[in-house]
């Protein structure tokens, strides 16, 4: 008991304040609601000229669109204007170069060449004679040798000698070329490389020889009308034999035509 009543003593006066000011409040509370219950309904009614209207509502029944800010060209029409990208080059004509008063060439009517070749023994020889210039013909005259006496050892005899001459001429027309020509060759030679042990050392024993004869004749035309037919003719024939009488002959002809046809030559 003494400790029941040291408790009490000892709650503070500020408490028991607090708790009597809430127990006024709840009962004030009380008897104004009370009071209110008792009370009369309240009508407010106020006259005036103004009348309030609401109107229709109205729908655009307009779709929405995009306006295009690009403007169209009507009627627009294209085509391509075709220009070279260089101009046509037209070519002027030139006028051929003219030397006046040129001085002829000179023409010698012989020609010769020697030579000689020690280590080998090889003689040679070539000449030429000739007509000069001439409107009218050329001919002339050529021969050539080369040889060689050469003895090599122990395998035979080795020598050789190649002789050529020829005959030829021409003869101009007005509108032909007529010409001719005669060779004639003689090449003759050793077998050699054989073992000399045979005792083998007669020369016609391994000679052999060949020559040929060769003339031919041609005739061209220098026809300066396109509409005309060019033509050349090749008539040759050749006799090829050799020492033993084995021979062989040939005669052939032949003929070139040629004419302008549509800006083109035919041949």
């Amino acid at each position: 008991m003494k400790n029941s009543k040291h408790i009490s003593s000892v709650i503070p006066t500020s408490s028991i304040r607090l708790g009597s000011l809430v127990l006024i409040l709840f009962f004030t509370s009380t008897s104004y609601v009370k009071s209110q219950t008792n009370m009369n309904d309240i009508n407010f009614h106020a006259e005036s000229e103004f009348q309030p209207t609401i109107k229709d509502a109205v729908k655009y029944t307009e779709l929405p669109e995009i306006r295009d800010t690009v403007q169209r060209i009507s009627n627009a029409k294209y085509g391509i204007v075709s220009n070279p990208m260089f101009p046509k080059y037209e070519v002027a004509p030139i006028s051929p170069a003219k030397m006046q008063n040129e001085p002829l060439t000179k023409l010698y009517r012989s020609l010769i060449k020697v030579g000689y070749g020690p280590i080998y023994n090889m003689p040679y020889g070539e000449a030429w004679l000739n007509s000069t210039r001439s409107r009218d013909m050329a001919y002339g005259v050529h021969y050539k040798h080369f040889s060689s006496m050469s003895q090599l050892q122990d395998v035979g005899y080795s020598g050789f000698a190649d002789n050529e001459a020829e005959l030829f001429g021409k003869k101009f027309y007005k509108k032909h070329t007529l010409s001719g020509d005669f060779g004639y060759k003689h090449n003759m030679m050793h077998y050699y490389g054989f073992d000399t042990i045979n005792k083998i050392t007669d020369k016609e024993f391994t000679k052999q020889a060949f020559q040929l004869f060769a003339p031919s004749i041609k005739l061209q035309s220098h026809y300066t009308d396109s509409s005309k037919i060019n033509h050349e003719i090749n008539l040759s024939y050749y006799n090829l034999r050799d020492l033993y009488n084995a021979a062989e002959n040939n005669i052939k002809l032949t003929t070139d035509l040629s004419t302008l046809l549509i800006k083109k030559v035919f041949m």
